[in-house]
């Protein structure tokens, strides 16, 4: 074992606090003396040890201590160690101090690292939660508005104001069938796709309405729900019909692709 590795390896600090056997105190004593590095870190540690027991040193009474000390005498005997100064003796008094000071030093420790490993749970599970909650949030606001556009798109369909058109499978695609709801008060047209071939990835179904019969674009629309409120207003209308388009519509209809139609 390296210098490093002896220094770190916590024989010093056993050493100091007096909880080492004789045979391992008398070998970190010629440790000490055969090398000034290890004197020196057990000259820190003994400092730290002596400050620390010197902060929390609480004074007996005369009669208490010389009976303290006399027990300690009697039991350990005083010794004084030739090849280390003074110093770096370990007299017995100071054994179970230093041995205390080191228990409260890892159980603090210990302590700490217990706290800090609770706070990370709690960490990690107060940002749990807070993902749950956004994610309640997002769907919350989705379930909100399908409930608004629902919500519209019932009150479209029952006023009484609006007239009906039932738009009716054509040569192409007899099962085929939507209906117009149009209000010629708003002009608002909202259209229900009762059944339609799903189109090609690179086609899109459009509605128009036809007046005196000329076209009127009045908008395209996706296969991903049945009710469609069209974003285009129309003023008047004879008729409406749909047919499928290039994606994103065309400015004319393609009648060789005309799906279903009615007349008002």
């Amino acid at each position: 074992m390296d210098l490093k590795e002896y220094i770190s390896s916590g024989v010093l600090e056993l050493y100091a606090a007096g909880g080492l056997s004789d045979a391992e105190a008398s070998e970190v004593e010629a440790m000490a003396e055969a090398h000034p590095e290890v004197m020196a870190e057990l000259k820190q540690i003994q400092d730290a040890l002596n400050s620390y027991a010197g902060l929390h040193k609480r004074n007996p009474s005369p009669e208490l201590r010389q009976s303290i000390q006399d027990k300690i005498d009697e039991i350990e005997g005083v010794t004084q160690t030739k090849s280390i100064p003074q110093y770096y003796s370990q007299p017995a008094k100071f054994n179970y101090l230093m041995a205390a000071v080191w228990l409260f030093l890892i159980l603090n420790m210990a302590g700490n690292l217990y706290f800090y490993t609770l706070m990370e749970k709690s960490d990690e599970q107060l940002t749990s939660i807070r993902e749950e909650n956004k994610t309640i949030r997002q769907q919350y606001e989705q379930i909100r508005q399908d409930m608004e556009r629902k919500t519209g798109d019932l009150k479209m369909v029952i006023n009484r104001a609006n007239k009906v058109i039932d738009l009716k499978g054509m040569e192409i695609s007899p099962g085929s069938f939507a209906t117009v709801y149009w209000n010629p008060d708003t002009k608002q047209v909202m259209l229900n796709v009762n059944k339609l071939p799903a189109p090609p990835s690179d086609k899109q179904y459009q509605l128009w309405a036809l007046k005196d019969g000329k076209p009127i674009d009045a908008g395209v629309f996706d296969m991903d729900s049945d009710m469609h409120m069209m974003p285009v207003t129309i003023a008047d209308a004879d008729a409406f019909a749909i047919t499928l388009e290039k994606k994103g519509g065309s400015p004319t209809p393609t009648l060789t692709q005309l799906y279903v139609m009615g007349k008002i």
